[in-house]
This record gives C-alpha cells, sequence and structure tokens, in this order.
C-alpha cells in the first residue's frame, strides 16, 4: 500500500506509521527506508524543497537580473541558488518563494542542451491508440500527448495499446565505482546514457 506524508518541517526525519481502522499496520523496513549510496544518512520519510514554477527561463550573459523561484520550503537562510553554474545572489526568501540576483556569465550556455541540477526526469508519453502508428522508433516525430516533469520513474499503465514513454534526465555518480540499472516493461525497453558530460544528447 502506498500513504501520503502529511505536512511535516523541511529536512526533518521522521518514521512511518499507516494506522487503519483495526490499528496500525506493519512497516517494511526494505521498502520503507531510503538511505545515501554511502548509508551515511537514511530516512523513512523526508520533506525536501520543491520548486513549481521560475520568473523567467532566459537571462543575459551580462546579469544582475532579479529571478524569483516559486515552491515550497524555502523558510531558511541555508539557501545557496545556481543558475546554469553561476551563483545566483539570494537577496529575500520565504516559505513559498525566493528572490535572487543572477551573476553574470562569461559566455552563453548552450542552446537544447539539458542542465545538471533538475530534480526528477522530463518524461514524454506518446498515445497512438486511436491514430493506429506504431513505429516508435520514429515515434517523436509526432507531438507527444504529454509532457510534464515526473518525480517519479514509474509511469502510468493501461493507458491504451499504442503507447510509448520518454524519460529523460540526469545521473551524477557520487563516488567512481560500478552502477548497475534497472528498468522493466511491455513490449521493448531502451536504456541509453550519455558518456560525455560536454555532450549529453550524444547518447550510447
Amino acid at each position: 500500500m502506498k500513504g501520503l506524508v502529511g505536512e511535516m518541517p523541511i529536512g526533518h526525519k521522521n518514521d512511518i506509521k499507516m494506522l487503519w481502522e483495526v490499528g496500525y499496520a506493519m512497516v517494511s523496513e526494505t521498502e520503507s527506508l531510503h538511505c545515501t549510496y554511502d548509508n551515511s544518512t537514511c530516512y523513512k520519510a523526508l520533506n525536501v524543497p520543491v520548486i513549481f514554477n521560475l520568473s523567467s527561463r532566459v537571462g543575459y550573459t551580462s546579469g544582475h537580473q532579479n529571478l524569483t523561484i516559486h515552491g515550497h520550503g524555502f523558510n531558511s537562510d541555508n539557501i545557496t541558488v545556481t543558475v546554469d553554474g553561476v551563483n545566483c545572489t539570494v537577496t529575500s526568501y520565504q516559505e513559498d518563494s525566493v528572490n535572487c540576483e543572477v551573476q553574470p556569465k562569461t559566455a552563453p550556455s548552450l542552446a537544447n542542451i539539458p542542465q545538471v541540477g533538475s530534480n526528477g526526469v522530463r518524461r514524454k508519453f506518446w498515445n497512438h491508440t486511436n491514430t493506429g502508428k506504431n513505429n516508435w522508433d520514429g515515434m517523436e516525430r509526432y507531438n507527444p500527448s504529454a509532457e510534464y516533469l515526473a518525480t517519479s520513474f514509474e509511469v502510468p499503465t493501461n493507458n491504451g495499446n499504442r503507447i510509448g514513454n520518454k524519460l529523460v534526465g540526469w545521473f551524477i555518480a557520487p563516488e567512481t565505482t560500478s552502477y548497475r540499472f534497472h528498468m522493466s516493461c511491455d513490449d521493448i525497453c531502451d536504456l541509453k546514457m550519455g558518456l560525455d558530460p560536454a555532450d549529453p544528447l550524444n547518447t550510447t
């Protein structure tokens, strides 16, 4: 069973209790406990700040533009903001927004290249149930039925017979070691990774 975590202070770790009509349910430790890669920090429930939208998505290399970040959980004096790798000096903050001044940058960022630092993954969803198209190798020639920022790697099921999903995101390894990735789907899966941080669109 899945449950929703209610309002909690940002950054505070909490235990999980699920109450049924007949009493408390047993919580599986292996399913509920989340740890960092080195097991130095573990938690069962943890609220983190989230970003809903920005006041602007473009800027100038000369900097000094005011940027407002709207979201939740920003009521802290320990906030660091970077925009395309450049510091954005925090000028004010409150629970649902942060204001900062973007600093100059020596050169513009590369167009159409995803930037490091975004939480979640970009999900594109195609539904060709009614169109009869099933050439998924060329599905991106058609506009997706939906596109949004997904905070889960799981995608909806039972949406039709000719559907496809593409999830794109960043993974930056915290240590040099071996990593194993798992995926499952019906009927065809394809996992591609970019090995060159300077050209993340060049995937294999």
